[in-house]
């Protein structure tokens, strides 16, 4: 094995930066001012850029953190797995989830920190076989009792599900009741304001 040891490593003219054709493999840390590849850059180690850029795609397998971004512009789609946040602090919120009921009995289909948000606007979308309904959903709660009201419904034959809310150790809970013991599957939208 043969070693390199320099202090600066230009191209041959002296007058930029030494091209590397078969791309760079880091094993440790790498500090740069300024980091453009058009071709592969591999890192097992840290890699601390001033700025960089990339012509070609950006994977990353852990964790991507942005800090102080003003604007984020996506051309695609962005895909959030558990929410979107938003304001700082955080003054509102876009979650979605689902359920899946196997009973008409009163269910908690969802809830969220009474102490966190003071309200919260669901769309509600319900599927039973080939049945469907779709309906809004809007609650708000003074710190004791929760306050809820329906609109907006759609189905495709008969109603699937009624809800209701209250305040149940320290969460306020949006109930289904569905109208069948034949599994009935809730996805939802929730927008929540915070208190």
């Amino acid at each position: 094995m043969s070693r390199v040891r320099a202090d600066r490593l230009t191209n041959k003219a002296g007058t930029g930066a030494p091209s590397l054709p078969n791309g760079v493999v880091v094993s440790g840390a790498t500090t740069t001012g300024s980091l453009s590849a058009s071709g592969d850059v591999t890192a097992s180690g840290a890699i601390t850029a001033a700025s960089g850029t990339i012509t070609g795609n950006l994977s990353v397998g852990g964790e991507l953190t942005y800090e102080d971004v003003t604007n984020v512009d996506s051309v695609g789609i962005v895909t959030a797995r558990s929410g979107v946040y938003f304001g700082s602090p955080t003054v509102s919120a876009i979650i979605t989830n689902s359920a899946t009921t196997t009973t008409d009995s009163q269910t908690n289909i969802d809830s969220f920190s009474a102490s966190t948000y003071r309200s919260a606007k669901y769309q509600v979308q319900i599927t039973r076989g080939s049945e469907y309904q779709v309906t809004e959903i809007s609650i708000v709660h003074d710190g004791s009792d929760s306050y809820g009201t329906e609109y907006a419904t759609l189905k495709t034959g008969e109603t699937l599900s009624t809800f209701s809310t209250d305040i149940s150790g320290g969460n306020v809970r949006l109930l289904a009741t569905p109208s069948s013991s034949t599994s009935t599957v809730f996805k939802f939208t929730k927008t929540a304001i915070v208190v």
